[in-house]
């Protein structure tokens, strides 16, 4: 909870003294008029924003958000510490700042926030924002490789991983980076894509995947340089996810959900277990916690500092390639396959002490009704 904070705040508005006690609850912060003053500037920008950004149904304009000087000075702190990474990035380029969080609890809103606050008040330059939903497998290529949703765990087309890498290094005016786009209404990836301009200096990129322990996203999380985590209210947010999903039926006349036995079968087989079994260990290995509350409001209820933390997990972990033998000709049989086949050609990493074999996964949970990962091995350092 952030009490302690809170009354710091309350005395900083009212023009007061503020004692030690209060100096203590406003860190992490190198200079509170300073830090204050950019946190009235932030206030003034978004009560300015009345249009939203982003396209998704949930996402509200800034000038909508309930953020009060409390909710922006840790969002300022965390903008600071993004910032901080252009000097400490090692091997060049503009860092990835990775967000996770369940569906619908603020991820890209949050990304939106960000990005103000990193250009407009903080003025370190272009920050392109990334949505991990954008790599999504098509459907023929879900049915090429025996994926039956978008929301299962192998969706996620990790041939799209390298253009991170090339965001980062996109260092000058001449740079060019050209990006998939996917359309969550229709379930498909556009024709189209969206071009990305030099000069870049912070990559902000957000998904339910992103920093998830899975191999389908090992190849995203390598480009990752500071992980932060949001956690909510899993059932606000089901009540909202289902609220917009009847707007989108009722405005598109097309219920993509019926397939699959309509909008609360996909909650119960898909969004829930994901955030209960994927996303919530994210929490342990993340740089920063933000507890939020409010949704759709975005208020922040707590924080949890931990630099360094995402960075320490990444080092301990590594993969070698094994031999395999694929038996079966199911899903679970072709997943595997693919997978086999797409690592191939990739050089292997020296054997470290102590493997473990990575945990297998039943084919029938609703979550993994493709995977077959026995090939891959686990390596505590």
């Amino acid at each position: 909870m952030l009490t302690k904070l809170r009354t710091a705040i309350e005395r900083l508005e009212q023009g007061l003294e503020i004692s030690d006690g209060d100096r203590d609850a406003l860190m992490p912060c190198d200079d509170v008029p300073t830090h204050w003053r950019q946190v009235q500037d932030a206030l003034t920008l978004c009560r300015a924003e009345t249009e939203k950004v982003a396209e998704a149904d949930d996402v509200k304009p800034l000038a909508e958000l309930s953020v009060d000087a409390c909710d922006m000075w840790v969002y300022l702190q965390l903008a600071k510490r993004i910032g901080a990474l252009r000097d400490t990035h090692k091997g060049g380029g503009a860092p990835c700042v990775g967000i996770c969080a369940p569906t619908g609890a603020g991820k890209s809103t949050l990304v939106q926030l960000l990005k103000a606050l990193l250009e407009r008040v903080l003025h370190v330059g272009h920050v392109v924002e990334v949505s991990l939903d954008d790599f999504l497998s098509s459907q023929q290529e879900r049915r090429e490789r025996g994926i039956r949703t978008r929301w299962d765990i192998n969706s996620t087309n990790e041939e799209f991983a390298p253009l991170l890498g090339e965001l980062k290094h996109a260092a000058d005016a001449s740079a060019m980076v050209e990006l998939p786009m996917f359309n969550k209404a229709r379930d498909e990836r556009l024709v189209s894509t969206r071009k990305v301009a030099g000069p870049v200096a912070v990559v902000l990129f957000e998904g339910w995947r992103v920093g998830v322990e899975h191999p389908n996203f090992f190849g995203f999380n390598e480009h990752v340089d500071m992980l932060v985590s949001l956690t909510a209210d899993l059932e606000a947010i089901f009540v909202q996810k289902s609220e917009a999903a009847a707007r989108g039926v009722a405005s598109s006349k097309v219920d993509m959900y019926a397939q699959y036995g309509g909008f609360g079968a996909v909650v119960d087989n898909y969004y829930r277990p994901i955030a209960q079994s994927l996303i919530a260990p994210v929490l342990e290995w993340s740089d920063v916690v933000l507890e939020m509350g409010g949704v759709p409001h975005h208020r922040v209820e707590g924080v949890t500092w931990r630099p360094g933390r995402w960075r320490a997990h990444q080092a301990a972990t590594h993969l070698e390639e094994l031999p395999a033998v694929v038996v079966g000709g199911g899903q679970a049989g072709l997943c595997c396959s693919y997978h086999l086949q797409a690592r191939r050609h990739q050089p292997s990493r020296p054997r470290p002490a102590r493997p473990q074999l990575a945990r297998p996964v039943p084919a029938a949970h609703p979550l993994f009704p493709t995977q077959a990962p026995p090939f891959l091995v686990r390596v505590a350092a």
